[in-house]
């Protein structure tokens, strides 16, 4: 009996013991099967997100793109906007430039036509000068006739006053000898 027990044990516990691999090895499958569920959903939600991601990497270089263009075209703008603002700036030179030309012409013209203005005052002063200067001499020598004349008819008159009181003087003498004589 007690074989027979052991036997019967034994074979109870191998059967549990098999019937435990079998659950055991059941439960490792079916963990292992929803392992590499997990695995595939995981790796479909991790390519669809890729996908994503590469599709708004996509977007994200198109409008990189298109940025790039338009800073291309900015660029190009304001290429042509400087190019533009130099010759405004080489034009607007050369015209302070030639009006600088123009003012320093108009200054040496200006002081050239003063300094004619200045030598035709002085010439016509000079002449001016001249004529009152050759007029004064006229009139000096006119007025010393003039004086010499009148000196000449104030001499003669001094003559003939001096020459009349002296005949008066004689003739007071002649009279005051004559009226002595008679007394």
């Amino acid at each position: 009996q007690m074989c027979i027990r052991d036997r019967y044990q034994r074979r109870v516990r191998s059967q549990r013991l098999t019937q435990l691999h079998f659950k055991k090895e059941k439960s490792r499958r079916s963990n292992r099967i929803k392992r590499t569920k997990k695995t595939e959903q995981q790796l479909k939600a991790r390519s669809k997100e890729l996908e994503k991601k590469e599709a708004d990497l996509q977007k994200r270089e198109q409008e990189l793109e298109l940025k790039e263009k338009e800073v291309q075209k900015r660029e190009s703008n304001l290429s042509k906007q400087i190019a533009e603002l130099k010759k405004k700036e080489e034009n607007q030179f050369e015209e302070e430039n030639k009006l600088k030309k123009r003012r320093e012409e108009d200054e040496k013209i200006e002081k050239e036509r003063k300094r004619e203005e200045k030598e035709q005052r002085e010439k016509e002063r000079e002449e001016y000068v001249k004529v009152a200067d050759s007029e004064k001499e006229v009139l000096r020598s006119e007025f010393e006739k003039a004086l010499s004349a009148k000196d000449r008819e104030w001499e003669e008159k001094i003559q003939k006053l001096t020459q009349q009181k002296d005949e008066k003087i004689e003739q007071q003498i002649n009279e005051d000898n004559e009226s002595q004589e008679k007394e």
